[in-house]
């Protein structure tokens, strides 16, 4: 808060101040310049939103730098804020990133390992992207595994049909039902 002569002046939210979205085609190239380093400091800030906004921004700027800012992000204290990571990686590294997302199936936030298996399967559906998504038929939650089975559907039956059958003697009523459905559906996605 600032001292203003009328009294307390609040500084503006995240969304109206330095770090909000914008349109950086219109910036010239030293603002851009400016703009980058502001959002590189901005990702340690304290502030979850800022941390967002410097990550979007960050993204629109599209430089060929901006993944070693971002990859420390991935173990941000936040899920909010590690989930617009994974999503910001994907855009800029393409399947490339799939290892880095192998971590997001480790994540203690259930929004974030169901976010990472569905970025994952998007990115690549070879034999190394369905090893990883096979740890989520394994996930202590139910969700999960009915997330990881549905995404499997659309790999190579060659590659997921023993997992896939192996979930079909799962406690849950859930996952048995999306792995026999992934099974019918194998390679159709």
């Amino acid at each position: 808060m600032t001292q203003g002569r009328r009294g307390t002046v609040k500084p503006p939210p995240p969304s109206e101040g330095p770090t909000a979205a914008i349109d950086v085609t219109k910036l010239d190239p030293q603002r851009r310049k400016e703009l980058f380093h502001l959002c590189r400091r901005k990702l340690t800030s304290e502030d979850v939103e800022d941390r967002l906004h410097a990550i979007d921004n960050l993204c629109r700027l599209q430089r060929k730098d901006t993944t070693k800012y971002l990859l420390p992000l991935l173990n941000d204290p936040e899920p909010e804020v590690r989930l617009r990571t994974a999503q910001a990686l994907a855009l800029f590294l393409g399947r490339s990133v799939v290892p880095y997302f192998e971590a997001l199936l480790d994540d203690p936030a259930l929004e974030v390992r169901r976010a990472g298996i569905g970025m994952i399967a998007t990115l690549a559906r070879d034999e190394e992207t369905a090893r990883i998504l096979f740890r989520g038929l394994k996930d202590p939650v139910e969700e999960i595994r009915v997330e990881a089975a549905q995404a499997l559907a659309r790999f190579p039956r060659e590659i997921v049909v023993a997992p896939l059958q192996e979930a079909l003697g799962d406690d849950s009523g859930a996952v048995r039902l999306a792995a026999l459905q992934a099974i019918k559906t194998l390679g159709r996605g």
